[in-house]
């Protein structure tokens, strides 16, 4: 195989007294600004397909790996307002759509990204259904990018509003309870638009109301002094407290709440520091219960008085042998799962802890 020619360039960095060579930097430019790097990439495309094109049994593979992967793929359904949604992407379809099922039992596709584009490189990303039921809010990935624009579509009439919000990147997308409109979290304009090689810096969250221009949007929660944190957001299933989770890319957070039910949004900082990871995994009232690192390497459940001027957690699950993965607040339990030989093993607690049994699952899973 004879490889095309990669040009070296003289570049020198000095990191903390240390000279850095990075000869092969001008290959992070963007193919579709740079000529140079698209015929790079195009004639490395050009050895690749010459050589796995003389592959025997290639076309076997290619026809069983298909066949496989020949069925419908289905999400996890989400039920609001009566109405059930969930993604599917039928076979020979790019992209995954999004099915709504009514109280008839009829399926239909509110949303189908299939449809956006000729070559189908457009997605639907993360999305999000009021509590109602009635809208929905979607984020459009263009073309593979990171960024994404979140519209709005009225369940009903099938219209998207005429909201649009930009700069949206790596977020969740939240509903207010009362369907008012969502939090989502985005970075500033970059100078330069979407090629733009801006830092990932300034991750801050926003309230964005509907029928609003962005430029109404509410700033919700910052850390300027701390660029480089990235925000994730989630909600009490009540809708009570907007949670924020701080991550400076490692699993060790720092933990804030919005309580909802006032006009006054000012977040509360329950833990600061990195040095332990927190996660709320419900509430009862101003009850938090929360998944924890804090003093137990394979994780514990913990809840947080939050009518307390100072909460201080208070341990209800202790941490086990077996390595806890997740859990969750349903209703009146708490149900777990827990590593045990490389196996998920689920158990239920009360919501003072005390273990109540397991559940038998089919199979390993």
């Amino acid at each position: 195989m004879i490889y095309p020619e990669t040009r070296q360039a003289d570049v020198v960095d000095e990191q903390f007294g240390v000279e850095v060579s990075d000869p092969f930097r001008w290959l992070e430019n963007d193919p579709r600004q740079d000529s140079e790097v698209a015929d790079w990439v195009a004639a490395q495309n050009v050895v690749t397909e010459e050589y796995l094109s003389d592959l025997p049994g290639r076309q076997i593979f290619r026809a069983r790996i298909g066949a496989m992967l020949d069925y419908v793929h289905y999400g996890l359904p989400v039920e609001r307002g009566g109405r059930i949604f969930y993604t599917r992407q039928m076979p020979g379809q790019a992209q995954l759509a999004l099915m709504l099922r009514d109280a008839s039992g009829q399926d239909r596709a509110v949303i189908d990204p299939n449809l956006w584009s000729d070559d189908a490189t457009d997605a639907l990303a993360e999305w999000a259904v009021s509590d109602d039921g009635r809208h929905v809010a979607y984020a459009v990935q263009a073309n593979g990018t990171d960024w994404r624009t979140i519209r709005v579509l009225d369940v009903d009439t099938g219209a998207v509003l005429t909201d649009e919000v930009h700069w949206a990147r790596f977020t969740p997308i939240v509903w207010a309870a009362d369907g008012s409109g969502f939090f989502y979290a985005r970075f500033p304009e970059p100078a330069g638009g979407l090629t733009d090689p801006s830092p990932v810096a300034d991750h801050a969250v926003y309230f964005h109301a509907l029928g609003k221009p962005q430029s109404d949007d509410q700033l919700i929660y910052a850390d300027p002094e701390r660029p480089q944190l990235m925000h994730y957001i989630d909600r009490t299933e009540d809708g009570r407290f907007l949670t924020i989770t701080a991550l400076p890319g490692t699993s060790a957070n720092e933990l804030s709440v919005i309580d909802l039910t006032g006009t006054d949004r000012t977040p509360r900082r329950l833990f600061a520091g990195f040095t332990a990871e927190w996660s709320v995994i419900g509430n009862k009232g101003e009850r938090l219960f929360l998944l924890t690192s804090d003093g137990a390497e394979r994780r514990r459940i913990v809840t947080l008085d939050l009518t307390e001027a100072d909460p201080e957690p208070v341990e209800i699950v202790a941490e086990d042998a077996a390595v806890l993965t997740n859990a969750v607040l349903l209703g009146d339990r708490l149900v777990a799962t827990y590593l045990v030989d490389a196996n998920t093993e689920v158990r239920r607690f009360r919501t003072d802890g005390t273990p109540d049994g397991g559940v038998e699952l089919p199979g390993i899973g």
